[in-house]
């Protein structure tokens, strides 16, 4: 994950604002519809969060 900004605090901002978006801190679900808006199948698409596959986003 990484944000930018013109400056370090507002790049600390980003950071924060990512960050809780990742923990579902703050934002919306996605709709079937937003799903169907980014031309993918919501039948398609888990409904439970799934950890990565990729090695880097290990914990």
């Amino acid at each position: 994950m990484a944000s930018q900004g013109e400056t370090r605090s507002e790049a600390l901002v980003n950071l924060d604002e990512a960050v809780a978006l990742h923990n579902g801190e703050i934002g919306e679900p996605v709709t079937d519809a937003d799903l169907r808006d980014l031309g993918l199948d919501p039948d398609t698409v888990p409904d439970e969060q799934r950890e990565p596959d990729a090695p880097w986003f290990s914990e």
